[in-house]
């Protein structure tokens, strides 16, 4: 009799034992979403130390890249093309010489080339010569200024006398073009370049 006691105590702590996890699984809260965690337990967050550095900004950008000056040269007569002396992308100084044409078959040319030089040769042999005159006062300073003046006259001329025979570049720069090459006809159609030139940028 007392063991039958004690088995139905046992059986009734049982079932009172299941009721209750079958109730609390009924009575079960939904599972809280991640605004209340946080709103309870704080956001997590990575910790470091600050520090100085360089930040690099790069941009993608499209557009056409120009010179702050740029100059196109051109023949100014029709020529053959002797030599070239520069190429693309290469640098070149005020005055550096870019090609060189073939004026055998322009006598004219040639003379006025070879006059040219001679009437500068001559101008600056007589500044060179009244220099010294001067300054043994020879001669007065106005008659050195006229020399100077003959002189830049003589050199502006052969300047121009020059482009008839090779092309020099005006500007400090890097040749961006060079359209012509040793042999290449070089030839005029009213009055603009329509084969070969140059392109010359800073």
């Amino acid at each position: 009799m007392k063991k039958w006691l004690i088995g139905g105590a046992v059986l009734i702590v049982l079932v009172v034992a299941v009721a209750l996890r079958v109730v609390s699984r009924g009575e079960k809260q939904p599972a809280k979403g991640i605004e209340e965690i946080q709103a309870e337990e704080g956001v997590p967050v990575d910790a470091v130390t600050a520090h100085l550095d360089t930040l690099t900004v790069t941009r993608e950008v499209s557009g056409e890249v120009k010179g702050w000056e740029q100059t196109n040269v051109s023949a100014r007569a029709d020529h053959k093309v002797k030599s070239v002396y520069v190429h693309e992308g290469q640098r070149v100084s005020r005055g550096d010489r870019l090609l060189d044409y073939d004026i055998h078959t322009a006598p004219d040319v040639v003379a006025r080339l070879k006059q040219s030089q001679a009437a500068f040769d001559n101008a600056k042999r007589q500044v060179d010569r009244l220099q010294p005159l001067l300054e043994q006062g020879a001669i007065s300073e106005s008659q050195l200024d006229d020399a100077k003046t003959q002189l830049d006259v003589a050199e502006a001329n052969l300047r121009d006398a020059r482009l008839q025979v090779e092309e020099v570049s005006p500007i400090d720069g890097v040749v961006t073009l060079m359209g012509v090459t040793p042999g290449q006809a070089v030839v005029l159609y009213r009055g603009e370049q329509c084969l070969g030139g140059g392109t010359i940028q800073t």
